[in-house]
């Protein structure tokens, strides 16, 4: 996970820490990088722009290298903010993701249209609230804090189980 912005280039940063990830999947038997998923900083900015274009080049070429075609997703941050606002425990309006893939010419061409529901329940909203309280966002690390501190662990294992223990604790 990386929190920096997309400059216009896949950093070597950002190389690495993907190397770094699709190495661990495969060695812990977790599988392949498949893609990358991006999200927009600004609501009503549904484009694959330049930058993430670049961070999409560099994740399919580790998944090249492991026999892989992959995918970039761009999700409509307008609309999962929406949707994970409603309170209601129901499919909760169209979130927009974007699937992407390489195209003959080597830029990312878009899949078709995919747009579905997404549903949040009751239980899932009320432990993102618990660990919200928590503070279990603030715990979390990515690459940058990992280049920073070796021994932070960019896997967060620790948030995965306060978020599992949250959600037990809810069912």
């Amino acid at each position: 996970m990386l929190h920096a912005a997309t400059s216009g280039c896949a950093t070597p940063s950002v190389e690495i820490a993907l190397e770094h990830a699709a190495t661990h999947a495969s060695s812990s038997g977790a599988g392949t990088l498949v893609g990358y998923y991006h999200g927009n900083e600004l609501a009503g900015d549904e484009t694959l722009g330049h930058g993430a274009r670049k961070i999409a080049d560099a994740v399919a070429a580790v998944a090249r290298e492991r026999g892989v075609d992959a995918r970039a997703l761009l999700i409509s941050a307008e609309k999962l903010a929406a949707a994970t606002a409603n309170n209601a425990d129901a499919s909760i309006g169209p979130v927009a993701v974007a699937a992407f893939k390489r195209g003959g010419g080597g830029g990312w061409e878009r899949v078709g249209d995919q747009e579905g529901a997404l549903r949040v329940s009751a239980v899932a909203r009320a432990g993102v609230a618990r660990c919200h309280a928590a503070g279990v966002a603030a715990a979390i690390v990515d690459f940058d804090d990992h280049f920073d501190d070796v021994a932070a662990d960019w896997r967060n294992v620790a948030a995965d189980d306060a978020v599992e223990r949250a959600l037990t604790e809810l069912s």
